[in-house]
């Protein structure tokens, strides 16, 4: 399915829930035949957002990566991803947006860029499978404002060092400290 009309998040985003609905079963599952066949319909459009990044169109680009994120959010939990094609698709969207972060992108796609992330990441949608930290890196990347800084403090306190405490893992402090 080619991307046509008008270049807003919310388009795309309508696109991609068509594309996810075409896969989905009676009562909106997705079967593991079937995920290989969104995956490769969700990557072709992760392809076309590669190629908007590369001539220079940055926003559109953000608005189809943010689209396959939010499409992606939306079946998590009813779908068979055994394969890891889905997991895939989400962290190819990511890469792209962190490609667009580290970019240094003007103001207004910076700012929207990081009100997406911190909004992901405030929706819990994709807790427990490690895209949270993804946001919060992206986040990291694209801070200025001392508001932008609090607010990214409160996602590692709230969203992120809790769920480390009780697993274990260690944080880089030494780069987060800069950082902040």
């Amino acid at each position: 399915m080619s991307l046509t009309g008008a270049d807003t998040r919310e388009a795309y985003t309508h696109q991609i829930e068509s594309i996810i609905e075409s896969f989905a079963g009676d009562y909106g599952y997705i079967e593991y035949s079937d995920t290989i066949k969104l995956a490769g319909a969700i990557g072709e459009i992760d392809r076309k957002a590669q190629e908007e990044m590369k001539k220079g169109n940055y926003r559109r680009a953000f608005y189809m990566a943010a689209a396959i994120l939010d499409g992606m959010k939306q079946i998590m939990y009813r779908i068979d991803d055994s394969a890891g094609y889905i997991g895939g698709t989400i962290c190819c969207a990511l890469e792209l947006l962190t490609e667009l972060a580290a970019g240094d992108p003007d103001e207004s796609i910076r700012r929207e860029l990081v009100d997406y992330v911190i909004s992901v990441v405030e929706s819990k949608t994709l807790r427990g499978f490690d895209y949270e930290e993804e946001c919060i890196e992206i986040a990291f990347l694209l801070m200025k404002t001392e508001e932008e800084k609090e607010n990214i403090h409160k996602l590692l306190r709230i969203y992120w060092l809790t769920p480390l405490s009780q697993t274990g893992k260690k944080l880089p402090w030494k780069d987060m400290k800069q950082s902040l």
